[in-house]
């Protein structure tokens, strides 16, 4: 699969003539191809913060059953149509494509010229094998914005979730800006486009959902209310 992103930013590179320009469009592809289930995840979010005080009713209310609880749970879930595995479909999709583009990143022949060079950064070079001291702190620009980029994405993307997404969330950050130090700048560059991609769609995908019903059962009760009232 790594030889499939080698020709594709290839191919973007045989277009642009830059490979910083064709590895952000790469990022763009790889974002639309998921776009689909990352709406689904953000759905899910989203119902399920309108939905979080019927939750909390049915755990004071089946307290001391944790099987009614579940049961109750699991029915309030199938009336609203929420399907809490959608929310995990983006990570596993997108954690097999990082892989396979840290590996072509990692290939010699995805760079056909001698310095694929892009706002004075050399992509094929890890930070972490750059002394910033002696070239300059550009090689720390991208992992630095990896780090940052990473967090918020994370935080806007588990907004209202359990607390204990917040240290995964940090483990996540931590761990992104360690493999952005030790690989080529390309994938730095990669995922942090990649992450504002991320967090451009949530923001526009809240904007349209607050224009739309918030939850099924509260569009029928509106619509039986206006027909009350005409009678």
């Amino acid at each position: 699969m790594n030889d499939l992103v080698i020709n594709i930013v290839n191919f973007f590179y045989q277009v642009t003539g830059s490979y910083g320009i064709s590895i952000i469009l790469l990022a763009i592809l790889v974002r639309l191809i998921i776009l689909p289930f990352n709406i689904s995840s953000m759905k899910f979010t989203h119902l399920s913060k309108k939905l979080n005080p019927k939750m909390e009713e049915i755990k004071r209310k089946y307290k001391d059953d944790k099987d009614k609880q579940n049961q109750a749970t699991v029915e309030l879930w199938q009336e609203h149509k929420v399907n809490p595995l959608s929310s995990c479909l983006p990570m596993l999709i997108q954690l097999p494509v990082l892989i396979i583009v840290i590996r072509a990143m990692q290939d010699p022949s995805l760079y056909q010229v001698a310095e694929p060079m892009f706002m004075g950064l050399n992509l094929t070079l890890p930070e972490a094998n750059v002394y910033a001291w002696n070239f300059g702190p550009i090689y720390l620009v991208l992992p630095f914005l990896s780090v940052v980029t990473t967090y918020f994405s994370s935080k806007i993307m588990s907004a209202g979730s359990p607390q204990n997404m917040g240290t995964m969330n940090i483990v996540m950050t931590l761990m992104m800006g360690w493999i952005t130090l030790r690989f080529p700048s390309g994938l730095a560059l990669y995922w942090v486009v990649g992450n504002l991609l991320q967090m451009s769609q949530h923001v526009v995908f809240n904007k349209v959902m607050e224009n739309k019903e918030l939850l099924p059962a509260e569009g029928v009760n509106k619509s039986e209310k206006k027909r009350n009232k005409k009678r």
